[in-house]
C-alpha cells in the first residue's frame, strides 16, 4: 500500500482507504486507537476515510472569509486556502492532493486484487 495509506475499511461492504494525513504532511502520527473517529471524504476518484481526534463542528463560511492558497503565510501545495474565524485560522486542505497519482495507482491494483474478498462478511 502506499506510505500516506494507513489500512482499509471495510464500511458497508466498501472498501474505502484510512488516510494517514501525518505522514503525507510529514509530521508525527500519534497512535491509532480502538475508537478513533473518521472524517468520511469524497474526491474526484474514490472515497477516503481520514482518521481525527475529534470532531468539535461542522461550519460553513461565506466566499469572502476565504483566501486561495498559495498564500505566502502558508507555504503548501497541499493547502486549497485558508479561512479567517472568531477562533483563528483555519487551514482547507485540499482533497484532491490527498494522494499522489502513483498513491492512486497503487491503490487501485490493490483494491482491484481484493474485489470480492469481503462481500461475504457484509
Amino acid at each position: 500500500a502506499p506510505k500516506t495509506i494507513r489500512g482499509l475499511a471495510n464500511v458497508r461492504g466498501q472498501l474505502l482507504p484510512v488516510v494517514d494525513l501525518p505522514r503525507r504532511f510529514g509530521w508525527d502520527a500519534p497512535e491509532p486507537s480502538l475508537w478513533q473517529p473518521f472524517i468520511w471524504l469524497t474526491s474526484s476518484t474514490r472515497e477516503l476515510l481520514l482518521p481525527v481526534e475529534r470532531v468539535e463542528a461542522v461550519s460553513t463560511y461565506a466566499p469572502e472569509h476565504f483566501t486561495p492558497a498559495p498564500d505566502p503565510r502558508v507555504p503548501s501545495s497541499l493547502l486549497r486556502g485558508v479561512v479567517r474565524s472568531r477562533d483563528g485560522l483555519l487551514l482547507i486542505q485540499d482533497v484532491e492532493q490527498l494522494l499522489s497519482r502513483e498513491d492512486e495507482l497503487q491503490l487501485d491494483t490493490l483494491l482491484a486484487a481484493r474485489e470480492g474478498v469481503f462481500d461475504a462478511v457484509q
